[in-house]
């Protein structure tokens, strides 16, 4: 990618075989993306430009991103089960804590589910407490009009009577 022009005709000269690297150490200890931009000297949107120039570094990216998580998944299961070729007994304490986290995790998505749920019941109030709104007010204007209606008649019934009064 080094020496195409962008849209602004400047050159991608950032992007070396030593940013590739660095982009890559960083990501994989864990990083956010900007964090690691910025450690490695470039911008965030010139990152996401190589990315949509190079659909394949941005698929590298995102399991540059989850290596982490997958290897410390992959420690807790050692743990848990044990290795005996490298001495490791299974640990009662690790399958405590990975219990604790999937419930965590049970708990925060049955929480979520109950917000969307109470959003989803919002909204629908609030369709109804409009469509009860605007049928009032349609009542209102028609009510309204009623009445001009009936002051109009009382204005015509009083002006006969003067007229009537007036011969």
């Amino acid at each position: 990618m080094a020496g195409k022009k962008g849209k602004s005709g400047g050159t991608n000269s950032k992007y070396t075989q030593e940013t590739y690297e660095q982009m890559k150490n960083y990501l994989v200890t864990g990083l956010s993306l900007r964090d690691a931009c910025a450690l490695a000297g470039i911008a965030y949107s010139t990152w996401n430009g190589y990315e949509q120039h190079n659909p394949s570094l941005r698929r590298e990216r995102k399991q540059w991103q989850e290596k982490l998580k997958a290897r410390a998944q992959l420690n807790i299961a050692e743990q848990i089960y044990g290795n005996k070729k490298k001495g490791i007994e299974p640990s009662v304490q690790m399958s405590m804590y990975f219990l604790e986290r999937e419930e965590q995790k049970e708990a925060k998505n049955a929480q979520n589910a109950v917000y969307r749920a109470n959003a989803v019941k919002l909204r629908a109030e609030a369709k109804r407490i409009e469509a009860e709104t605007a049928q009032i007010n349609g009542e209102a204007g028609a009510l309204k009009e009623s009445t001009t209606i009936i002051d109009d008649i009382g204005a015509i019934e009083n002006a006969k009577n003067k007229d009537v009064k007036d011969d």
